[in-house]
């Protein structure tokens, strides 16, 4: 009896990094595919190494904020666009958040007992993080699709930075701006002209994002506890 319940243990913490690694290659099928659309072709076992490194840096820098830089550091090595580079990982970010959103958002307006049972001494909290993710979602969407905007808005805080004296030559700056920009807003000009990217994004994001929450029930099931469905514990998932 030990004995099977050693093998059913070991399967589960195998399914456990089974799910971690699909989390991973679904990220680098995304990266790869939004490259494609910009016009540059990526191996998938090199959008494998920026999600691992993402994945790592995500994980061991405070609030999860080293993970896209890491990434970008490691594309310029492989000599990938920066503007690309970038805009790439903000729509992963995008459709990121834009999934959770809708995720707890449904979960909210079905209102399943148990669940809101749960969550209500802290339901304020959550509606507070669903509104502070929407207005991240439109200042990244301002980012992508209106970048004139986006350099109006990064040249006066380049200004006022200057006259703070946080930010010295100032002009230096501004003309990086400028150049980044340039690429910036062809990049931002396909991706208008090809919605259905973004639409892809998002359904490859959500079934990333599923597969992610399925390990919180992989784990439930390791600690042999029953009696709560898995529907339960994703919509939870969905809330945290």
């Amino acid at each position: 009896h030990l004995a099977l319940e050693e093998v059913r243990d070991g399967g589960q913490e195998v399914l456990q990094g089974e799910g971690v690694l699909a989390f991973i290659l679904l990220e680098s099928v995304i990266m790869k595919y939004i490259f494609r659309t910009l016009g540059t072709k990526l191996r998938l076992t090199r959008a494998y190494l920026y999600s691992f490194v993402g994945f790592f840096f995500s994980c061991i820098t405070p609030s999860a904020s080293g993970g896209q830089p890491a990434q970008i550091v490691f594309m310029r090595k492989d000599k990938l666009n920066v503007a690309h580079s970038t805009l790439v990982l903000l729509l992963i970010t995008i459709g990121y958040k834009l999934v959770l959103v809708i995720l707890g958002g449904v979960t909210l307006i079905i209102r399943p007992k148990r669940i809101m049972d749960a969550v209500e001494p802290v339901e304020f909290w959550v509606w507070l993080g669903i509104i502070l993710n929407i207005i991240v979602i439109v200042a990244l969407f301002i980012l992508v699709f209106m970048p004139s905007v986006a350099k109006w808005i990064i040249k006066k805080s380049i200004g006022l930075l200057n006259k703070i004296r946080i930010l010295k030559d100032k002009d230096k700056w501004l003309h990086k701006t400028d150049d980044m920009m340039v690429k910036y807003e062809d990049a931002s000009k396909y991706l208008k002209d090809h919605k259905i990217v973004i639409f892809n994004v998002i359904l490859l994001s959500i079934l990333q994002r599923l597969i992610l929450f399925f390990i919180t029930v992989i784990v439930y099931w390791s600690f042999h506890l029953r009696g709560t469905s898995i529907i339960d514990i994703l919509m939870l998932q969905c809330l945290i």
